[in-house]
């Protein structure tokens, strides 16, 4: 019989699609999401900080990971926060970073260009591939296998 494949396959096939494309929009969403904030938070004030530590995370698979802790001033007063974004190799102490103010809040964050590449440039493109992915993944065609029986039959024939 030729035409679609068993009931298992077909559900299978629905499933992997609409994984794909769940994954895919969830990537997505995530990277739209930190570019608004990204663009939210540019719009404050960037300053000079210096890193005074890091703080390590050793819970990862890879290895452990560092977050730095930076120190600025701001309005004759000294603060220090830890950032959010961690990196696989801590920064030096004492190297001069850029601190970005956010207008909204007494929020600081450590401003590189490498953040914004990696959670809004990196899951927009993963994202956009599996969507491409899932809408493109075909069904799997049901095999015509004959039984050898009757391939004996129709030679006698």
């Amino acid at each position: 019989m030729h035409g679609w494949p068993s009931s298992g396959l077909t559900q299978m096939h629905l499933v992997g699609t609409i994984g794909f494309i769940l994954f895919g929009c969830a990537a997505v969403i995530c990277g739209v999401a930190h570019e608004w904030l990204w663009q939210r938070r540019s719009k404050g004030t960037i300053i000079k900080g210096v890193v005074v530590g890091n703080v390590a995370d050793f819970g990862g698979e890879s290895g452990p990971t560092y977050a730095p802790e930076i120190e600025y001033t701001t309005r004759g007063e000294s603060r220090r926060f830890v950032s959010a974004y961690e990196r696989g190799e801590p920064l030096p102490e004492g190297e001069t970073v850029d601190v970005l103010l956010s207008p909204h809040s007494q929020g600081a964050e450590h401003y590189t260009a490498g953040t914004r590449w990696m959670f809004t440039i990196v899951p927009l493109l993963f994202g956009l591939v599996f969507i491409l992915v899932g809408v493109n993944i075909k069904p799997a065609r049901a095999q015509v296998t004959t039984k050898p029986e009757d391939q004996f039959i129709s030679q006698e024939r």
